[in-house]
């Protein structure tokens, strides 16, 4: 399953640096990146600022309120609810939210249907239908949001 996708200047692992602990996910770069690691002694350091730990709180909160988020969606939604507010989440950045919504959404049918835990079949016949609303258009590897509102109607079925 794939959690979420990271994007310039995100933040991961700051929770087995905050408790020490084996870190519980893996990360993968899906094309050339350069990383910045801080030692465990440095972010120990950079914890006695208070901005920098009430930072860290917050990148923290974001996280469980996300995971929450989606243990609510999984019970509670309908797949094509699922994947219209999935689709608003990463067109808001699914790390950290951008201050606009971006059009395109940079993606493989597959991605996506490992975020959601769908097969990538089930995933096609609801993309097809929500393409069919106007909400979206589809192309190879990127989906279009042609219209947020009934994105976000669709979200709510």
């Amino acid at each position: 399953m794939i959690f979420g996708l990271l994007e310039p200047g995100d933040w991961f692992g700051e929770a087995s640096s905050l408790d020490g602990l084996p870190r519980t996910h893996d990360i993968q770069a899906l094309r050339n990146s350069e990383l910045l690691h801080i030692a465990p002694p440095v972010f120990e350091d950079l914890m006695q600022d208070v901005g920098f730990a009430r930072s860290i709180a917050v990148l923290q909160t974001g996280r469980t309120r996300t995971m929450f988020s989606f243990f609510e969606d999984a019970a509670l939604r309908t797949t094509r609810a699922r994947i219209a507010r999935r689709l608003l989440r990463l067109a808001r950045g699914d790390a950290n939210a951008l201050p606009r919504v971006r059009r395109v959404i940079l993606i493989t049918h597959e991605t996506l249907a490992l975020m959601l835990g769908l097969t990538r079949q089930t995933l096609s016949l609801e993309l097809k239908a929500i393409a069919a609303t106007g909400a979206v258009s589809l192309s190879y590897g990127r989906i279009v949001i042609e219209s947020v509102e009934t994105l976000k109607v669709l979200s709510e079925l």
